[in-house]
């Protein structure tokens, strides 16, 4: 029942499609992104093992159409976009740890100037921008990179495509401009749209694996 809630009961029996590589994310309910990269990034091979061969090229294609959009599932995934409305919730009531609010408190400036930055330029990625010295840590992020990630977190910048895997960044309401935000679901409804979708997905689970599925408490 498992592997075939979870699309892995068959080898595929046709040339995959655009269309199968958004249905199998559908059916996983989320893609993890992963920047380990050997043969091809590992979220490339969690689509392979259940289509076969297909143009890698299709999943940021998705993403450029709208039809995915990237949020922390269980870590930062792929989702499709008609589950915008679950995952807004979080965005809106997203609660920063303690380092995350030391930093905003240092950083204000910092963060308001890359929100009028966005309103002033558009869709940016962060390597645009230079790094005065760098670091010996591989998390030794710049700090338009730090500012983009607090607001992207909050809902207030969104990710509008991916170019040779680095993010493109712009203000949400220019990457999703029909949105509104009164179709956010409550976070009651949201946690239980989450847990139903593990469960279809999953097929059969214990019950502390449906929350493990998108890491609720």
């Amino acid at each position: 029942l498992m592997l075939t809630t979870l699309g892995l009961e068959k080898a595929p029996r046709s040339k995959a499609t655009k269309a199968d590589v958004l249905a199998t994310i559908r059916q996983i309910t989320a893609l993890q992104i992963d920047t380990i990269n050997i043969v091809a990034r590992a979220h490339l091979h969690i689509l392979w093992s259940r289509l076969g061969s297909y143009d890698s090229s299709w999943v940021e294609e998705l993403q450029r159409e709208g039809r995915l959009f990237e949020y922390l599932a269980h870590a930062m995934c792929f989702i499709p976009i008609e589950d915008y409305s679950i995952y807004r919730r979080q965005m809106l009531e997203h609660v920063p740890n303690n380092w995350e609010k030391q930093w905003e408190g240092q950083n204000q400036a910092e963060i308001a100037r890359m929100r009028e930055y966005l309103r002033s330029n558009g869709a940016v990625r962060s390597s645009e921008f230079e790094r005065p010295k760098k670091g010996s840590a591989w998390w030794d992020w710049k700090v338009e990179k730090m500012a983009l990630e607090m607001l992207f977190y909050r809902g207030e910048v969104a990710v509008a495509e991916r170019c040779s895997f680095q993010r493109v960044y712009n203000l949400q309401e220019r990457v999703y401009p029909t949105w509104d935000d009164q179709h956010t679901l409550s976070q009651p409804d949201a946690i239980r749209a989450q847990l139903q979708k593990a469960a279809i997905a999953l097929g059969v689970a214990r019950p502390e694996w449906l929350c493990n599925y998108y890491y609720l408490k």
